[in-house]
């Protein structure tokens, strides 16, 4: 048995002054039996019905098909997107979407969605605490078109994702925290000594494909490149000063750090450790295991 949509719908404020103005020109026909006035009154009522059964229809037949949130910065703006599904024959208009995850808040507004199709929409969020997160319901909500009734819908989500603590911090990383590796297999392209091709995979830098054999007819390829003799750091969460909330913004800093100067880095938490590396990927598995530590410690 398919599961009945539970849409919910109420006057908005505008509405039930609306409404009274219907009801003051009913009396005002009854108390004095004029018949432009009671054609008033009706006319009024059809657009106040037809307003209703319009907003009702405008979130009507929408689901919502999946949902993703981006790695994203605690105390600042979030990325996400969610794709969500029209069956209707009328498309649907000035919808707004909300949730709240703990500090988390989520507040955007969709101009349109094409009647019976998949429509992508992006939108940002306000991010509390960091940690490993998880939101478990949405709320699709409207008034159009006359903005006489306010119609909302739950809609049951299970979407996990990540808070990286905020980067701050003021040390360094000292020489004894350096490794000195000459390991190019854990390094990531940023050599100068070319070594082999290897296929291209999401989240390698672009300004190492190799757009000649691309445009010769073969695969997209990247180039690896050897590191040579160059030192690579070793971040170490355990070995870092501070309390918990310290130690994080501070290796939430050194990573980026690392990211923009380019160096290749190496990560360890606990029994927990990522090779040296560098790179939009080894950023996001270093930052997501930072992110969860909250849960483990």
């Amino acid at each position: 048995m398919k599961k009945r949509e539970q849409i919910y719908i109420v006057p908005t404020e505008y509405g039930l002054m609306y409404g009274a103005g219907i009801l003051v020109s009913l009396l005002g026909g009854a108390m004095y039996n004029n018949n432009l006035a009671f054609l008033l009154c009706f006319f009024l009522m059809a657009l106040f019905l037809i307003g209703m059964v319009q907003t009702h229809n405008n979130i009507k037949k929408l689901n919502v098909e999946k949902m993703t949130i981006f790695l994203s910065p605690s105390e600042s703006v979030g990325h996400g997107v969610i794709w969500l599904k029209s069956h209707n024959e009328g498309g649907h208009h000035q919808l707004r979407l909300r949730a709240k995850n703990g500090e988390d808040h989520l507040d955007s507004n969709i101009a349109n969605i094409y009647k019976k199709s998949l429509h992508p929409h992006y939108f940002d969020f306000k991010t509390g605490a960091w940690g490993k997160k998880k939101l478990k319901k949405i709320k699709i909500s409207t008034r159009y078109p006359f903005g006489f009734f306010h119609a909302w819908r739950m809609y049951p989500v299970s979407v996990e994702y990540y808070v990286y603590p905020q980067p701050s911090g003021i040390l360094k990383l000292e020489s004894g925290e350096f490794e000195g590796l000459n390991k190019g297999a854990h390094l990531q392209n940023n050599g100068d000594d070319f070594s082999e091709h290897k296929k291209y995979e999401v989240g390698d830098s672009q300004k190492h494909i190799d757009w000649k054999a691309y445009a010769r007819g073969r695969p997209l390829m990247t180039k690896k490149f050897n590191e040579g003799d160059r030192q690579t750091f070793l971040i170490d969460f355990d070995k870092t000063p501070g309390n918990l909330e310290r130690k994080a913004r501070q290796v939430s800093q050194w990573i980026h750090g690392c990211e923009e100067q380019q160096n290749s880095y190496s990560f360890r938490f606990g029994s927990q450790f990522i090779p040296a590396s560098q790179g939009p990927r080894h950023k996001m598995t270093c930052l997501r295991i930072l992110a969860a530590m909250r849960d483990v410690k």
